[in-house]
């Protein structure tokens, strides 16, 4: 498809489609970098190295209090009321409770994780420094990544989000030791300079972009900190289960297997992972238009935009499943440490992000919509579901089965997340499917009793 045809698809500025092009960029950049840190790490540092990482995901989510989703939600909504007073106090309030929670998470992550360490002869010092260094850096990052979503400023946002840090972290794990092997210090001390390189120009573009407000960050903090909490909360809930979701396999395969394992399985996934680099980008496009369109109540326009965003997910998804399954052909093929486990894996999870793409799915919708308490119900039942399934195939199987059971789980998460978003936002996200628009379209004119999603007569 030409990227004019895409541009005018989505309806968004070019620079939009250009900060698409810097997210393919920024991903390309991550899977380097993982797969660099693979080559010149142990099997056994690398397993070590991603099981820290993992654990440092959901330390952030953790630390951000569901705050991070809330400021999309809210600033995309001052900004387009132009109460730009409120956003700014939204900002300070959040950021001081952000770095409260994400500075005490350190501190227990330092002091539970040393106690646990002892048992092992202090073996594992560096990766819970590593974990504890890390959380206050990727939280910081997911918020100020949200600010900028906020604002729609994408280019400016996926840069730092994604392409700063693995740049940065490749030029400085070079720098180094050049085209030696490295130690998981070495690795470690790169990815925390990439990521703290990803923070200030994220910092720097956020500033930017604020304007001169008023000071009367109390009076404004005071009346709005409610609604502010009542959406953050079960955002921070679902944020976690939604984790579970993603990264309970490498941690669960961690306990279950050996860190061997863990580095095949967790370098499959890194490139099965191309499959959905276009989510996160769409996501960013769409969240600040939609949640204009859902305060003005124009149903058409919002359904319009979800279903084309939807479209051209599941081409790219396609795109890259055959990418990734040849990429790791060519790993298996030319690397003599990797076997062909690294293509049977990456094939396995590549089909399950594929089937996710023809179900369609758009979880943000729900946080962008005042929904949050349906996104919860939803993620905490597949989140437990998710580590009672990574428990059983995983530790039957091994890496093999925890590829089966998160890509049939993610599938079954996408299938009744659709029908959530159906009932609940008479928006439909599959992308092959026409008929439940037209369903829509008749529901909102035939039925002038059901309140709308404005609240008022539909």
């Amino acid at each position: 498809m030409p990227l004019n045809s895409v541009r005018q698809l989505l309806q968004v500025k070019s620079e939009s489609l250009i900060a698409f092009l810097n997210h393919c960029l920024g991903y390309t950049l991550q899977l380097a970098m993982f797969g660099l840190f693979a080559i010149k790490l142990s099997p056994n540092e690398y397993g070590e190295f991603v099981i820290c990482l993992a654990w440092s995901l959901i330390m952030a989510r953790l630390a951000a209090l569901g705050i991070d989703f809330t400021m999309t939600r809210f600033i995309a909504k001052y900004d387009s009321t132009k109460c730009n007073d409120t956003s700014a106090a939204l900002i300070s309030w959040g950021y001081r409770r952000i770095l409260t929670a994400s500075i005490t998470l350190s501190i227990l992550t330092l002091i539970f994780g040393g106690l646990w360490n002892l048992q092992f002869n202090e073996e594992y010092t560096l990766a819970i420094v590593f974990t504890a260094l890390l959380t206050p850096i990727s939280t910081c990052i997911n918020v100020l990544f949200a600010e900028l979503r906020g604002r729609a400023e994408i280019l400016l946002s996926t840069f730092g989000l994604n392409c700063a840090r693995p740049l940065i972290t490749i030029l400085s794990l070079f720098v180094i030791n050049g085209t030696n092997n490295s130690t998981i210090l070495e690795a470690s001390a790169s990815y925390l300079f990439g990521s703290l390189s990803s923070l200030a120009l994220l910092a720097i573009g956020c500033a930017g972009t604020r304007e001169e407000k008023s000071h009367n960050f109390a009076h404004l903090v005071a009346v709005n900190k409610n609604e502010w909490w009542n959406a953050s909360w079960p955002l921070l809930i679902t944020g976690l289960a939604q984790l579970a979701l993603r990264q309970s396999d490498v941690i669960i395969l961690g306990m279950v297997a050996s860190t061997e394992e863990v580095a095949y399985y967790s370098l499959a996934t890194k490139i099965a992972g191309i499959c959905i680099f276009g989510v996160p980008i769409i996501d960013s496009i769409v969240a600040a238009k939609f949640t204009r369109l859902h305060e003005a109540g124009i149903h058409h326009a919002q359904q319009s935009l979800i279903t084309k965003a939807a479209r051209i997910n599941l081409l790219i998804t396609i795109m890259a499943a055959i990418a990734a399954v040849s990429i790791s052909l060519l790993i298996s093929s030319s690397e003599p440490r990797f076997n062909a486990r690294i293509a049977l894996l990456t094939s396995i999870i590549s089909f399950g992000w594929v089937l996710v793409a023809l179900i369609g799915t758009g979880n943000i919708l729900f946080a962008m919509s005042g929904k949050e308490a349906v996104l919860l119900r939803i993620t905490i039942i597949f989140g437990l579901a998710t580590i009672i399934s990574n428990f059983i195939f995983g530790g039957l199987l091994g890496s093999s089965g925890m590829a089966v059971s998160v890509s049939a789980i993610t599938a079954l998460y996408a299938v009744y997340s659709r029908r959530m978003i159906f009932k609940h936002l008479d928006l439909n996200v599959n992308p092959l499917s026409f008929a439940h628009m037209r369903r829509t379209a008749g529901t909102i004119k035939h039925d002038r009793d059901r309140p709308s999603l404005t609240g008022k007569a539909a």
